[in-house]
């Protein structure tokens, strides 16, 4: 009996020296693998952008070890803005074993219907189009020397709740266990994906927004 309980006592001690104590999600917003910095051109593939705003929002935040689910986040969203620095970290208490996220981008139906909401789903954030349209999932702007428009300025505001023209999109990602998480979104991987000659202005629900919707999902990747 005490061998049995000298073993039990030991792999507990091994399970607690494995486990990390989670503390944070951190988000970097990269353009060829550096920290994008808002105004600043950088030279993609023959194209000149500049990157002059970006915001999104994280809803559904969980962990899991393998097929369990080990934590939720209670917030209903989290707003990301690549101007705020502080928004781009989630604070995340955990102790345990984990080695998967997953999250969404955007708001899902129910809340969208739940009427004028406060904090980072206020209105006056600048994500919130009407209640009929809803919320901005996605919101990206900046200038592209192939765009066409009036001073060559593109706007992505990706949203929709409603078939065929939902936006909101699952991300999962494999994680180790660390003191903290932390997830590259490739602005630079995005637009190589999307004809800025012909898809710069994306203001509302439709096709070309699910396609960025969709195109979005792959540009989320863990920090190397």
């Amino acid at each position: 009996m005490l061998r049995f309980v000298i073993i039990l006592f030991l792999l507990m001690i091994d399970e607690n020296l494995h486990s990390q104590s989670l503390s944070s999600l951190d988000f970097r917003i990269t353009c060829q693998s550096e920290d994008v910095i808002p105004g600043q051109n950088y030279g993609i593939e023959g194209d000149t952008l500049i990157f002059d705003k970006l915001k999104f929002y994280i809803t559904h935040l969980e962990l899991f070890d393998n097929d369990s689910l080990v934590l939720r986040s209670d917030e209903k969203a989290y707003l990301l803005d690549m101007s705020d620095a502080s928004s781009l970290r989630i604070p995340l208490q955990f102790e345990g074993k984990f080695n998967l996220l997953r999250f969404r981008i955007g708001i899902d139906s129910l809340l969208n219907v739940s009427g004028v909401l406060d904090g980072v789903l206020d209105p006056t954030k600048g994500m919130y189009w009407t209640w009929q349209s809803g919320y901005i999932n996605f919101k990206l702007e900046g200038r592209s020397s192939n765009c066409p428009a009036r001073r060559h300025k593109f706007y992505w505001h990706i949203g929709g709740y409603l078939t065929p023209y939902q936006t909101q999109r699952e991300v999962s990602l494999d994680v180790k266990e660390d003191s903290n998480i932390c997830v590259v979104l490739a602005l630079d991987e995005l637009v190589r994906r999307i004809d800025l000659t012909n898809t710069y202005q994306v203001m509302s629900p439709g096709g070309p927004a699910v396609k960025i919707a969709d195109d979005l999902v792959h540009m989320f990747k863990t920090c190397r």
